[in-house]
């Protein structure tokens, strides 16, 4: 996952490095990291389960 296809995507904010759901998984693991799932309305919202994890959306974690 790159910035262009984030951005393509519909989210566009700078300061988010974005992540494929596989990506998002294996991080959400690291309880010191805050994965959000990232949506084409250029808002976010913060993952609070492995279950939120899912393949149609992009997630990200901040900068």
């Amino acid at each position: 996952m790159n910035v262009r296809e984030m951005y393509n995507y519909g989210y566009k904010w700078t300061g988010m490095i974005p992540l494929t759901a596989e990506e998002a998984r294996n991080l959400f693991l690291n309880d010191s990291i805050q994965i959000y799932r990232l949506y084409q309305d250029n808002t976010e919202s913060s993952v609070e389960s492995l279950e939120e994890i899912s393949v149609p959306y992009l997630y990200g974690i901040e900068k």
